[in-house]
C-alpha cells in the first residue's frame, strides 16, 4: 500500500478558499496553542482535563452510538462566496446542490452532483482510491481529482469531527473563552508534537459549557491542493443540531477565515443539511472495487489489484 500525505485530520480542504491571503503571509505555520497551552502543554492534569472534556461532549453528541451504526446519507447545498469561493471551491459550482453517502469511521465515501454541469454524476473515494461514475452508470477509477477528493474527505471528516478527535495522541485543556454570551471550554488537538509542524493539523475545540457540544473547532489548514496553505487557519461552526437516531447531527455549518466571528454571515462557505439518514443503504455500494483492501481510517492508499 502507498502511504499518502498525514493529513491530522483533513480540517484543511474546508478553509482552501482563503488561498488569496497567501500572497500576504510570510513562511510562518499557523499555530492555535493559546497560552494556556503553551505554559502548561506537558502537564498531566491538564491532559486529563482536557480529555475529559471532550469526551464528554462526544457523549452529549451521541457520539458513543455513532459505531453501532455502519453508514449515512445526506442532501447538502453548499455556498462558496465571492471571490475566494470561486478559486477555493471543492466542487465544479460554487452553489452546490450534492447527495453524500459515507461509511462510519473511514474514509470511504461518495458525493453525487444534483446541479450544474457534472449534473447527475458521482465521485468518490474507495480506500483513497478516487473513481468516477458517469451519468449512464459507466464506473471508471481516474487520475485524482484533488479537489474533489479532499472535498469528500473533509466533509465525511467534520461529521464525525469529535469522535475521530477524542482519539488523538495529543489532547490538552486549553482554558475558556466567552463570546456571544456563552461561555466555552477549549480543548487543543493535535498530532506528534504540540508545536507547529508540516506534517499535522492543529484544531483548537469549543465546547459550550451549558449545552455540552461543540459549537466551533478553529483548525489549521497544512496539506492541501492550493500552495500556502500551511500558513492559514480557519473555524468552523456547527449549528441546527438535530437529533436523528440518538446523535446530534449539525444541520448547518459555516466556515470562516481565521477565529471565530461576530457577524455569522461573515462565511467563506456554508453546507445546509437534509434528509439525513442512517443506515439507508449497504457499506458495499461505496466499494465498488471489491479487490481494494479496506483500510478504514488508515491515510494510506490501498492498492488496487
Amino acid at each position: 500500500m502507498k502511504t499518502i500525505l498525514n493529513m491530522g485530520g483533513l480540517g484543511k480542504v474546508m478553509g482552501a478558499a482563503l488561498i488569496a491571503t497567501t500572497l500576504f503571509l510570510s513562511g510562518c505555520l499557523a499555530d492555535v496553542r493559546t497560552s494556556v497551552v503553551k505554559k502548561d502543554g506537558d502537564s498531566p492534569a491538564n491532559e486529563a482535563k482536557g480529555r475529559e472534556i471532550l469526551d464528554r461532549a462526544w457523549k452529549a453528541q451521541g457520539g458513543d452510538k455513532m459505531h453501532d451504526l455502519g453508514t449515512y446519507s445526506y442532501q447538502a447545498t453548499d455556498t462558496w462566496k465571492g471571490m475566494m469561493g470561486k478559486m477555493g471551491k471543492p466542487w465544479p459550482s460554487a452553489n452546490a446542490d450534492m447527495e453524500f453517502k459515507h461509511i462510519i469511521g473511514t474514509f470511504d465515501g461518495q458525493v453525487t452532483f444534483r446541479n450544474g454541469k457534472r449534473a447527475g454524476e458521482k465521485a468518490g473515494l474507495q480506500s483513497w482510491n478516487y473513481y468516477e461514475v458517469a451519468s449512464n452508470g459507466e464506473l471508471a477509477f481516474e487520475k485524482t481529482n484533488k479537489r474533489v477528493r479532499f472535498g469528500i474527505s473533509a466533509f465525511h471528516y467534520f461529521f464525525e469531527l469529535v469522535d475521530r478527535l477524542r482519539n488523538a495522541p495529543l489532547i490538552r485543556y486549553a482554558g475558556e473563552e466567552k463570546m456571544a454570551g456563552k461561555t466555552y471550554d477549549l480543548v487543543f488537538v493535535t498530532w506528534n508534537k504540540l508545536t507547529p509542524h508540516r506534517q499535522d493539523d492543529q484544531y483548537l475545540v469549543y465546547v459550550d459549557q451549558a449545552s455540552g457540544l461543540v459549537e466551533y473547532s478553529v483548525y489549521t489548514l497544512r496539506q492541501n491542493y492550493l500552495p500556502g496553505a500551511g500558513m492559514l487557519r480557519g473555524t468552523i461552526s456547527f449549528q441546527d443540531f438535530r437529533a436523528i437516531d440518538g446523535i446530534l447531527i449539525p444541520h448547518v455549518q459555516s466556515v470562516y477565515l481565521g477565529g471565530p466571528k461576530r457577524n455569522a454571515e461573515a462565511y467563506v462557505h456554508r453546507i445546509q443539511v437534509s434528509n439525513f439518514d442512517f443506515d439507508g443503504f449497504e457499506q458495499q455500494e461505496l466499494r465498488p472495487d471489491p479487490m481494494i483492501e479496506v483500510v478504514g481510517d488508515d491515510k494510506v492508499i490501498a492498492e488496487r489489484k
